[in-house]
């Protein structure tokens, strides 16, 4: 978190209050951080009744794309991140509906009429589990089982409830799984890689992403297409981490990660 400074396009260089026609004003309090796919704010819901005790939420507000640059793209925008876009939208609104407490929930959504930026309000989780972890677990040199018995429950929740509901979420990491050490929960979040798929257990779907270090050895070589025990993989890269505040295949570069993996199990057959 970087404090006050605002940064970003065109909406909050304009104004640093956010409105949505459902759920009203928000105001923007901090820069939590961003990449490819834009930035998150830390915002505040403006109670005029009572606003010492207004509702923290994270607005992710989808990066701009210069016009001139995509002459013939639709909204203003090119037609690939446009329809990434929408995919992560139409995927938000199935996790709504999931009843399951360990997956973030937008709260709203809008189009700025200006500037065309999607901008996406959701609940607000106090860290990555990570930094949680390191910061206040690190000086021990064994993490308490309970605890982490029942943050690896509330994760296996999650990810079985998406499953169930057709949804690979293809890129779980630390940085994808918030943490509120009030109510000692966790949710995670981002499906901009997410891949929908049916029912049938049995079936393969072409895509895709993920990120390196977590990313199953068959993708690494490769294969594109995704099975729901490829996020089993990933969370247990996570689990290892979060015993022992190591990535346990470090590399940015999808040789590397591989080469750390062969080290622990060995070559892998074709």
């Amino acid at each position: 978190m970087s404090g006050t400074k605002i940064r970003s396009y065109d909406i909050v260089e304009q104004s640093d209050v956010i409105e949505f026609k459902k759920t009203g004003k928000y105001k923007i309090k901090n820069y939590l951080g961003g990449g490819s796919f834009g930035e998150v704010y830390q915002v505040q819901k403006m109670e005029e009744n009572n606003p010492e005790n207004s509702k923290i939420f994270a607005l992710k507000i989808f990066k701009k794309y210069q016009a001139q640059k995509y002459p013939n793209s639709e909204n203003d925008r090119p037609n690939e991140i446009l329809n990434l876009e929408i995919k992560e939208l139409s995927t938000l609104n199935m996790v709504k509906r999931i009843n399951n407490p360990y997956l973030m929930k937008y709260v709203d959504w809008k189009i700025h009429g200006k500037t065309k930026e999607i901008m996406v309000l959701m609940e607000y989780l106090d860290f990555e589990l990570s930094t949680f972890f390191y910061q206040n677990l690190g000086r021990n040199e064994v993490i308490n089982e309970t605890f982490f018995k029942n943050i690896a429950f509330q994760m296996l929740s999650a990810l079985n409830a998406l499953h169930k509901n057709g949804i690979i979420h293809c890129d779980l990491k630390p940085q994808n799984i918030l943490y509120k050490p009030k109510d000692n929960i966790i949710q995670i979040i981002d499906y901009g890689l997410s891949q929908r798929i049916s029912f049938d257990i049995n079936k393969d779907y072409k895509a895709t992403g993920g990120t390196y270090p977590y990313m199953a050895p068959d993708l690494l070589l490769g294969n594109t297409l995704f099975f729901k025990s490829l996020d089993i993989w990933s969370l247990g890269c996570v689990l290892v981490e979060l015993c022992t505040g190591k990535v346990i295949f470090p590399g940015n570069h999808y040789k590397e990660v591989h080469e750390k993996i062969v080290d622990i199990f060995g070559p892998i057959k074709e």
